[in-house]
């Protein structure tokens, strides 16, 4: 097996019919379709049930990122204990002083993306899956998707993309 024809493993978070949200899946081109196969646990890789998607019925397979801002109460106390003790009473005092507000935590959130037509070009579906274990993977496949089975894309001439 090449490394491109590698199926990538993936959990489902949502849009996935009959897949419980977490469930393993191997995900992979295969026949002119895209084979997404329920695996039964990490542990045994029994098929459950196999989805396909023809390739002409997929409008994408991506990546989408979403950056999360989160503040964070700093702590008074913890940093008055930890200046005390390395520095003493004034350190005590400038390490409470430090504590205090918030600081800002940037996040990025990225999950895993197959849009495609259902029965007809009005219905629009798509599947979530969960990126954590294997982002990396993931990239290789959406390469693979563009190199080998996306769309070549029509343009108008007001350069409008026709989908």
């Amino acid at each position: 097996m090449k490394k491109k024809d590698k199926p990538l493993l993936l959990q489902v978070l949502e849009g996935l019919p009959g897949a419980a949200k977490f469930a393993l899946c191997e995900i992979k081109f295969e026949d002119e379709a895209l084979k997404i196969v329920l695996l039964k646990n990490v542990f045994q890789k029994t098929p459950v049930n196999t989805y396909s998607i023809s390739l002409n019925k997929l409008i994408t397979v991506d990546i989408v990122t979403e950056e999360n801002i989160k503040e964070k109460e700093k702590s008074v106390v913890g940093r008055g204990i930890a200046g005390a003790a390395l520095f003493g009473p004034v350190g005590a005092i400038l390490g409470g002083l430090s504590g205090t507000g918030t600081k800002k935590k940037k996040t990025k959130t990225s999950v895993f993306v197959i849009s495609y037509y259902g029965v007809n070009e009005n219905d629009i579906k798509t599947i979530y899956f969960s990126t954590n274990y294997s982002p990396i993977a993931c990239w290789d496949f959406v390469k693979l998707y563009r190199e080998n089975y996306a769309q070549q894309q029509e343009v108008n001439g007001n350069g409008e993309v026709i989908l």
